[in-house]
């Protein structure tokens, strides 16, 4: 079904901008001939259906054009973020017991010594593979699983998520009647590939034809430029980069903008009201990776009394809530975290909510397992047990805090004879920089 329109879409508009970056253009056509080399390619090294792909990637161009030639030839994408250590990635590629590996120089021999076959994409030359032609996969079955993310896991370890190409449809086909798509819009993507919010925006593209800008990390001026001089029209944001967006124009965005999607963590109340004010075109949203991205929504300038709100549930979603936690069913709910049972009929979130009678959603507290900085999840668990491994820390409780710049920091409370710069100093290179907390109190 995907690759069926991206098929139409080809054929339909061939020379159409299908997405951009900061140096290069990318038609319907010239796509087309670039997944018809790299699925050659990993047809070439085994790739077949039904096998786990990690996808390591820096470059969005790079991941757009493996994810596609994956589906091509029937096998699981596995997004994999770039920016994790080392032993991160092991984590995670052992977890879900990766096939194979697609993966950057710099990325291969950083996990050369793992027990799976890695393949650095500067070597899969789209000419690479031979001259058979590939065996190539029909998706027109939506229930069969497409894509592959991680979550943070109560557990302290990342959760594996399973999506189904009906997930994903059905994910596009809501924010369309949402934002109302149209083939002259111009999205700018700046949210990492790896995470639903970055991928599920080049998903949309895919489904209604329309352009992205793409950004491999966010870079304030950067978007600024793009969003100014590339005439786009909607942007998906944290609300840590809508602040800086805000603070480095002086409120003035230009009139080709047309929305401003915002979700991953809370939002301040000084950020929504100064939003009001100076009716800056705000989408705010609530959704996870289990849900496909979000599944509720308002736009704030319709609804301004209800700006502590996450908004209206979307078509085809359900929402109640039950002794206090929010629940979720819908078309878009996630088919089941690898090699667990497939969901059931409502998805716990374990987010604290109310729904007001009108029928908007707010969150109250955000589920214990899980702080949502700068729109990353951090599991205070993985970030203790990093800590208690150190021989001179001798207990750890890591939370999160309000923060009204990042949404949520992570604070960490410490009994040890180090000092906080000594400990940040070995946090360094165990775990994600965005894991590290951002408060140190040692008792």
């Amino acid at each position: 079904m995907l690759l069926d329109r991206f098929s139409q879409l080809v054929d339909s508009q061939p020379k159409t901008i299908f997405f951009r970056g900061e140096n290069y253009s990318v038609t319907f056509e010239a796509l087309s001939y670039a997944i018809g080399g790299r699925t050659k390619s990993l047809a070439g090294i085994g790739i077949i259906s039904g096998l786990r792909v990690a996808i390591i990637l820096d470059e969005s161009r790079d991941v757009i054009e493996i994810l596609l030639s994956c589906w091509k030839l029937g096998a699981i994408p596995v997004l994999v973020s770039p920016h994790a250590t080392g032993a991160e990635r092991k984590q995670l590629l052992k977890s879900i017991q990766s096939d194979m590996i697609i993966a950057n120089w710099r990325i291969s021999e950083d996990i050369a010594d793992i027990d799976i076959p890695v393949f650095p994409i500067e070597e899969l030359s789209q000419g690479f593979g031979g001259c058979a032609p590939p065996e190539l996969h029909d998706d027109s079955n939506l229930d069969k699983i497409r894509l592959i993310l991680f979550t943070s896991g109560s557990t302290g370890i990342p959760k594996a998520v399973q999506l189904t190409g009906r997930n994903l449809i059905e994910s596009a086909t809501a924010w369309h009647e949402q934002l109302q798509f149209t083939q002259n819009d111009i999205y700018l993507n700046c949210l990492p590939m790896h995470h639903i919010g970055g991928i599920s925006i080049f998903l949309r593209s895919l489904v209604y034809g329309f352009s992205t800008f793409q950004m491999n990390e966010f870079d304030i001026e950067k978007a600024i430029h793009s969003i100014t001089y590339e005439k786009i029209t909607l942007v998906s944001m944290v609300p840590t980069m809508l602040q800086r967006l805000l603070d480095e124009t002086h409120n003035e965005l230009p009139p080709s903008l047309r929305g401003i999607i915002i979700s991953g963590g809370p939002s301040s109340e000084n950020l929504m009201n100064r939003c009001i004010t100076n009716d800056i075109p705000v989408y705010k949203s609530y959704g996870m990776t289990e849900t496909s991205s979000g599944v509720c929504g308002f736009w704030l300038h319709e609804h301004p009394a209800k700006y502590d709100s996450v908004g209206l549930p979307f078509i085809k979603t359900k929402f109640q809530v039950k002794e206090s936690i929010l629940r979720i069913s819908g078309s878009t709910v996630m088919h089941s975290f690898f090699q667990e049972e497939p969901t059931e009929d409502w998805l716990n979130t374990g987010d604290i909510a109310s729904i007001d009678n009108e029928g908007f959603i707010y969150i109250k507290m955000r589920r214990e397992d899980r702080i949502v900085t700068g729109g990353e999840n951090v599991n205070p668990k993985e970030v203790e047990d990093v800590l208690l491994s150190h021989s001179q820390i001798t207990s750890a409780k890591v939370y999160g805090d309000f923060d009204e710049e990042w949404g949520q920091m992570v604070v960490a409370e410490i009994s040890t004879d180090l000092q906080t710069d000594e400990i940040m100093e070995w946090l360094s290179g165990k775990i994600s920089e965005y894991k590290i907390p951002k408060q140190i109190y040692i008792k």
